[in-house]
Order: structure tokens, then sequence, then C-alpha cells
């Protein structure tokens, strides 16, 4: 592939990226499907590709995109996250948690995919998941030195659970 070529791929994806964003979506399937033209293995315009589609309505055509992705990139932390987000769009939170969940064993350290279950926990009722896993990346936050994010992801807890501070330092 040419550098001209792949420029052009990677603008496609930007406008198919901004058109989602916008709310655009027969602009950004368009623009993705451009950038699949140039470039078919690009991970990362297939899940805009597919996002789009199901935002669209061409569920079942979005969700085929994300399987063949799935079964071809099951390392691929962006992969798990937007099959997990289709799948919790549908209100199948416990299908996405198992997809993230079964990620999370393989790749422990994923902060994305961590705070990702985490908002499925507290959504189905699991708290204690939640927090936990909250915690964690609280501490990956402190850790790397993100005092900005590592706030945010504290009131977060402090939300949840007023106490937890106090009963961890205990």
């Amino acid at each position: 592939m040419t550098m001209n070529e792949k420029i052009e791929s990677l603008a496609n994806l930007g406008l198919a990226e901004a058109h989602l964003q916008q709310g655009k979506l027969k602009e950004a399937i368009d623009y993705a499907e451009q950038s699949l033209l140039v470039d078919s293995d690009r991970t990362r315009t297939k899940i805009v590709l597919a996002t789009a589609k199901n935002r669209n309505g061409d569920k079942a055509e979005a969700l085929q995109i994300l399987e063949d992705l799935y079964f071809s990139h099951k390392d691929n932390a962006e992969v798990n996250l937007a099959i997990a987000r289709y799948h919790s769009s549908f209100d199948d939170n416990k299908k996405a948690i198992e997809i993230l969940e079964k990620f999370l064993k393989h790749s422990p350290d994923n902060i994305k995919v961590m705070d990702q279950l985490a908002n499925l926990y507290w959504l189905m009722g699991d708290s204690e998941r939640a927090i936990a896993l909250k915690y964690k990346i609280y501490k990956h936050h402190v850790y790397t030195g993100n005092r900005y994010q590592a706030d945010k992801v504290k009131i977060w807890i402090v939300s949840v659970d007023p106490d937890y501070f106090s009963k961890k330092n205990k």
C-alpha cells in the first residue's frame, strides 16, 4: 500500500468518526466504507462502520461486522469494548459483562476494559464489584501520576460509597 492510499484511508476514517459524533450516520457510513475500500484491514474503521450501522438501524449487519472482528481479534481491547457496547445498547448487559470478563482474564491490566466492566456491574446493581474495579483504576492513575483521572474516579467511588476510603484506610 502506498503512502497516499494510507493517508486517504486515515482521512476517510477521521471524517467517518467526525460524522458519527455529529450524528450524521449516512455520511459516517459512506466515509467508513470508502476507507475500507482503500484499506480493508483497518479495525478501527470497521468498528466505526458497525457503530454507525447499529445507530442507523442496521443491527444485524452491525453485529455481523463486530462478530467477524471479535473472532479474528479477540485480543484487541477496542474490539471487545465495541462488541460489549453493542450488546449493552440492547440491554444485554450479561453478555457484555461476559465478553469483558473473558478479555480481562487474558489482559488484566487494561484500564478501559476495567472501567467499562465496572460501569456495567454498577448498572446491574453489583456496586461491590464496580467499586473494586474502580478502585484498581484509581490506584493505576495514582501510580502513573494522573491526578485528574484519579480524582474523577475517586469522586465516582465516593458518590457510590461515601465511606469507602475511610474503611479502606482502616
